[in-house]
């Protein structure tokens, strides 16, 4: 499994390759005082979707 994250102004948008090759996206609202909370809103939002 490989991810990369973007932290941009409105949005922290997330990517990751599964071990099973596939590419999948998340995006969640950018923390300006805290851009950590973000990537890890994003990073909650994957664990969801991945069960």
């Amino acid at each position: 499994m490989r991810f990369a994250t973007d932290t941009g102004g409105t949005f922290t948008d997330l990517v990751i390759e599964g071990d099973d090759g596939l590419w999948r996206a998340f995006k969640a609202p950018t923390v300006a005082e805290n851009p950590v909370a973000g990537v890890l809103a994003a990073l909650e939002l994957a664990a969801i979707s991945y069960g």
